[in-house]
């Protein structure tokens, strides 16, 4: 059900709305003012546009919580083309996140899944021929 413009009252010359609908099975409700005599056209495409946003974000969360499944194995942290921290753990995007949250500098993610007795081996070869920043003693 798109999201339809109900028009609740006027304050200030401008025409409060209410656009309320479902979309993939919740209510959305937003209020927004829209000058005096805007068309009903124009207030069903603005319920159009905040609808495919609504959607896209609905999108991008499903795709962020694929992303979250639990994976063994492990992954390199990445600042400016560079990897500067390898790491390894039974849940790797849970463990990125913790990285994210601390701090720890990096703006791309390279994930290896690995079997749980192989982890621990390749992160220490990556560590030794890698050599990164952040795996070395003060560390951030």
């Amino acid at each position: 059900m798109p999201l339809h413009p109900v028009e609740p009252g006027k304050r200030k010359g401008n025409k409060t709305y209410l656009l309320r609908g479902r979309i993939d099975g919740r209510l959305y409700e937003l209020t927004t003012d829209f000058p005096a005599g805007t068309s009903a056209q124009a207030l069903a495409q603005a319920g159009e546009e905040i609808e495919r946003l609504i959607w896209a974000e609905i999108e991008a969360s499903r795709a962020q919580v694929a992303e979250t499944t639990a994976r063994p194995g492990v992954y390199l942290l990445i600042l400016a083309g560079e990897v500067v921290y390898v790491g390894t753990s039974r849940n790797m995007p849970a463990r990125v996140a913790g990285h994210r949250i601390n701090g720890r500098p990096f703006d791309e993610v390279f994930y290896i899944d690995a079997k749980e007795e192989d982890r621990r081996t390749l992160e220490s070869l990556l560590i030794r021929s890698i050599r990164p920043p952040q795996n070395r003693n003060g560390s951030p």
